[in-house]
């Protein structure tokens, strides 16, 4: 990639940051995603609801170590 743009890399690293930021603000906003749909929001908060309300799928880890402790003492 350096071998198509060589005069980019001779660049010292504050005016690669001001490219940069002039590349970044010359992307026209029709390219940024849209907003998603009432439908998937919806979907979305109900996933998280029953994720939130299931029970935990692990243990702290000290409470699991305490209990090999027991095991083997």
């Amino acid at each position: 990639m350096e071998t198509e743009f060589p005069d980019v890399f001779s660049l010292d690293d504050e005016r690669k940051v001001e490219l940069i930021e002039a590349l970044i603000s010359s992307i026209s906003s029709d390219r940024c995603p849209s907003p998603i749909s009432d439908d998937i929001q919806a979907m979305l908060d109900e996933e998280i609801a029953t994720f939130e309300s299931s029970r935990p799928l692990g243990r702290p880890w000290r409470e699991v170590m305490d209990e090999l402790d027991q095991r083997h003492v």
